[in-house]
Order: structure tokens, then sequence, then C-alpha cells
């Protein structure tokens, strides 16, 4: 059964792609609006620099508006007050009873996976290339295979989650002449004890919303042969029920009390629940909440029920399809090793975007490594590895690696901050940096952590513990040593060391990202990596035809044809002008 789940959704998503080439070439039409909530000015920047990047690129179809909408005052309002902020400031500027809209929620944090806290989930790359040789991410195939989805909807808004990827065929979908409607998967039940579980009926109306539950109350109320309705974190309103979102906030005091830190209204709880069936005021004003329950909540709550009470929920079923949740580093680093394989019909490849000078089953992504070992289940992305080993359940990730050995079981993660000094944050894969730090806490397999009493009672999130250094190399050189601290290693003189520097914890350390920076390092990165393909296929008289396509479709062809002609070496002369000569021969201007 699992084969031929497995070709239909490869041929839906070779189709997909060919649907999303034809947009991007501007033949088809697609969303009128993309909309990223961030969660305070500094990622909406990111997200802005990493969308303008794409736009240069061709990578996003012209006709789509893009917007980055950020929390008020960089105060946390939830994903409900963020959907709300972003129908206030589009409906004054727009009639949305003509726009089909989709919301990406991508605010978060990344606590659970603080490798990408700086660029954001949603932008995690995926092992797959794009056109032009370029690596993908969640966002780029998020766009691919919702870019279908506006011609099954009436106008109105569609609401995901940017931290996920759901795989299935438009064709499986019919929104048109619903006015609420969540999309769901069949799953395991006890997937569902850390998810939202949808229970409906026979003509597939929600009648409850059960959000982590128990998995006695599941197998009691939405069990089915061993399965449940996943809540997959997609919502569509028609435009009926959008007009009744913006009417709760059609005056200030109305916006400053749905849209607020106070409140912190959550789309899925706290806008979902009033429309089962079976729900009940009562019930809703004890239903969990993001932050506190208090009297600014309950307002918000008997003013959604009046609104929304009156509307069914009904529920799209995807089978087969595909769902994959990024959740926590150990998450990560399982789908992107022993995962690839099952994702092949993905076009996933355990080499993407990278050059390597040895044979290994490491996966890299956008990464250059030369002259190093790795031991099992490596996982390297935007990453220059050299001179240097590798051990066992290894994540790496922004860093430049030089004559080093990275020990097992490790995430280490590289940070550019604002004053352009350098921390790299060096953790556990199974890492929880939500827990409290204290004489009992775990880390790296060992309790000597007194070292860190300062910092007790703090989450590990918030931690001052990771040393701020000048360059990359001493900051990484700085997490070997807190390593070797913590497992009881160090010498005297390491101790001191790092007991006379500044730390940052993995909070802030993201809050004072320097993204622009990092971002132009991973382009230097591919750029780096695109010369180093050409110079082994001159180096080792490979097909010249396989340069000659790298240097067509890459956007840095004018920089690699100067590098180019700067090179004197006997040895690879003759290539290298046969190799130049080719692309004139084909009306190739060298100098664009």
């Amino acid at each position: 059964m699992s084969k031929i789940k497995n070709l239909f959704l490869q041929n839906s998503y070779e189709e997909l792609k060919k649907n999303y080439e034809k947009l991007l070439n501007g033949f088809e039409k697609s969303w009128d609006i993309v909309v990223l909530t961030a969660s305070n000015e500094m990622q909406a920047k990111t997200y802005e620099l990493q969308i303008e990047k794409r736009k240069k690129e061709k990578l996003l179809p012209k006709n789509i508006k893009f917007y980055v909408i950020s929390d008020l005052n960089d105060e946390r309002i939830g994903s409900g007050g963020a959907t709300l902020n972003v129908l206030y400031q589009l409906s004054n500027e727009y009639d949305l009873s003509k726009k089909k809209i989709l919301i990406i929620h991508s605010g978060g944090d990344s606590k659970r996976v603080p490798s990408y806290s700086c660029f954001g989930k949603l932008f995690s790359p995926i092992p797959s290339e794009l056109n032009k040789f370029k690596t993908s991410s969640l966002f780029d195939e998020t766009m691919m295979i919702m870019s279908d989805f506006p011609k099954r909807m009436d106008y109105g808004v569609f609401i995901m989650c940017g931290d996920s990827l759901a795989l299935f065929n438009p064709l499986q979908v019919d929104l048109q002449y619903k006015k609420a409607a969540v999309i769901s998967m069949k799953m395991k039940t006890e997937i569902g004890t850390k998810h939202g579980v949808f229970v409906c009926n026979e003509e597939n109306i929600v009648t409850e919303f059960l959000h982590k539950q128990p998995i006695e109350v599941l197998k009691r109320k939405a069990e089915t042969n061993g399965y449940i309705n996943f809540d997959t974190g997609m919502i569509y309103f028609n435009y009926e029920i959008v007009k009744e979102l913006i009417s709760l906030i059609d005056t200030k005091k109305e916006f400053d009390l749905f849209v607020s830190s106070k409140s912190r209204l959550n789309i899925y709880g706290d806008f979902l629940y009033p429309l089962a069936a079976n729900s009940s005021l009562e019930q809703y004003y004890k239903e969990g909440c993001e932050f506190e329950f208090n009297d600014e909540l309950h307002l918000c709550r008997t003013k959604i029920w009046n609104k929304l009470n009156k509307y069914k929920l009904n529920i799209v079923k995807l089978s087969p399809s595909l769902f994959l949740h990024f959740g926590t580093t150990k998450e990560l680093l399982n789908i992107m090793t022993n995962g690839i394989e099952e994702y092949e019909y993905l076009n996933w490849r355990k080499k993407t975007a990278s050059f390597y000078d040895i044979e290994n089953n490491t996966t890299m992504i956008n990464s250059l490594v030369k002259n190093s070992q790795f031991r099992l289940n490596v996982y390297i992305e935007n990453s220059s590895i050299i001179n240097s080993k590798i051990g066992d359940n290894v994540i790496i990730s922004n860093a430049n690696i030089i004559n080093k050995t990275i020990p097992n079981n490790v995430c280490l993660s590289s940070i550019i901050l604002q004053n352009n000094k350098y921390v790299t944050r060096i953790y556990d894969i199974d890492l929880n940096p939500k827990d409290i730090l204290n004489e009992k806490t775990i880390m790296f397999n060992s309790n000597n952590v007194l070292i860190l009493k300062n910092e007790f009672k703090k989450s590990i999130w918030e931690a001052n513990i990771y040393p701020i250094s000048n360059t990359m190399n001493d900051s990484i050189d700085m997490a070997l040593i807190f390593y070797n601290i913590i497992i009881g290693k160090a010498s005297k003189e390491e101790i001191d060391k790092y007991n006379s520097c500044k730390k940052i914890s993995l909070k802030d350390s993201f809050i004072n990202s320097n993204t622009k920076k990092m971002l132009e390092n991973n382009l230097k990165l591919e750029k780096e990596i695109l010369l180093n393909k050409i110079m082994y296929i001159l180096k080792k008289h490979d097909n010249l035809n396989k340069a000659k396509i790298l240097i067509e479709k890459s956007t840095f062809r004018k920089d690699i044809i100067k590098t180019l002609n700067k090179i004197q070496n006997n040895d690879l002369n003759i290539r290298k002008y046969y190799l130049l000569s080719m692309l004139e021969k084909n009306n190739f201007n060298l100098t664009k």
C-alpha cells in the first residue's frame, strides 16, 4: 500500500512542479496575497530579505503580493491575534471580498530547534534543488504545493503553520460553497496526544475539537480503526467569516482588546472551538489558552462565540497524503538522515547543492566539505568543513569548521551577532531548551553544570551560557571548551578562559543575530561551492558540458567567469578556454 501511496504523491508532486513553472512564467493565476506573520520586527526584516532574494532570482510568482506582518510592539499576540492583525491591515488597503489570501503563521522562536531561530523554521532548507541549482526550503515547497489551491476555494483566507510540510493532490480538496473548513489527515491515535484532533459526524461536520488530549480520551471519542482525524493546522474561512472576524476589531478599543499580549488569542483553540457543532459556551471558557485565562480573554471568547457559533465547520480529509513536522532537533536529524530515502519521491537527495571530495553517507545542503571524516547520522547545512572529524548523530548549521573534532550527539550552530561578533551554540540533539537549568540538569550526558550556577532557575533558552568571540573560528573553539567543561575534561586554563568571556543565551543570540550578513555569507558559500564544482570538472577532465550548464544557470556567472579568466595554470588553461568558447558559441553573454 505504501508503494501505491508514494506513487500517487510523487505524481501529484511532479504535476504541482509543472503547474508552478507556469505560474512563475506568468501563465497561471494563484493567490492574490500571501502574508507571512513574524514575532518581531527583526524576524520580519529577515523574512523580507529572503523573499526579496527569491524575487530577484525569479523564484516567486510575479503577480502575487507578498507581505510580512509582525506582532505589534514586538509583543506576542498569538496566532489568533496575528490573524486579526493581518486582516485589519489588509482590509485598510484592499476590498477583501474579491481576494484569495494565504496566511502562513511563522512567528515562532523555534525554541525546540534553535538552529532555525534566526532565519525562521519556514525558511529551513529542504534536501531538494529548485531550478537554477538553488536549495529549496520549507517556504519554497509550501508555495509550490499550495499554488493550485486557490482554484479550489471561494474568496476568503486560507491559514496554515510555517513549521510543517504537507503534500497532497489539490484535486482532493473542494472548498467552494463552504464557509469554514479544516484540512485533516489520517494519523495513528498516539500522535494525536501532542496535537489537535477533530471529531466529526457522517456529514463531515466537525462536532468536537480535541487539543492534546490523553490517549484514553482520543480512543473513546475520536479513534476509528486505530486512527484519528489529525489537525494539520490548515484552516479556510470564506469572505463571510472574514467579514465577521474583521467586525470584531472595527474600533480601536476592540482592536486593542483582541490584538493583545494579554488576550493572546490562538487561531486554533479560540476560533475553531466555537465552530464545532457540540461546543458549549461554558466549556469554551474552560478550554486551554496560550498564556493565562484572564478577563480580557473571557471577554474575547464571549464576542467570538457570538460571531462564530452560528456557523458549521466542515472537515476535508486528505488521503493519501503526507505531513512532516519539524518539531524538535532530534526529529530534524532523523528526517534529514534516516528519512531521506523515504522521501525520494519528493526529489530529496543526501547531497544537495554541495561540494565534497569523498563519498560518504552524510547529508549536506549548501555545504562545502574537504578532507574530512564523518561518522553515522550527520547532517550539515550552510557550512564548510575542512580537515575535520565529525562524530555520530551531529547537526552542523551555518558554521565554518577547520581542523576541529566535533563530538557525538550534538548540534553545533553558529551565529553572527549585530555587533559583528560570533557565538557558536552547542547543545544535545535531544535537548529541550524549555527545561529549567539547575544542579540536576543533564547536558552532554553529564550533570557537571555547577559552572552555570549563576544562570540556575532560568530556562536553558534564556540562560547566558554561550561565549561571545571575535571570530567564527574562536567561537567554535569556545563552544568545544564549553562542551569539555560540562563533561569534566577541560583544563584549568580552559575553565578560566570560559569564565572570563561575555556570554549570551539561545534567546538573545537569536534576537541579536545579524541575519543580513549571515544570508550574505550563505550566498558566498553558494558561489564557492559552484566554483569548486567547476574546478573539479576541469581538473578531473570530466565532461565540460556539465560545467557549461552550471555557469549558464547560475546567478553568479559573471563572478565565476571573472575567476576563471584569472586562473593561470598550464594544466587547466586549454580546458578553461575551451569551456569559455563553448559559452560564447551558444551566444551566451559572458558579461551578464
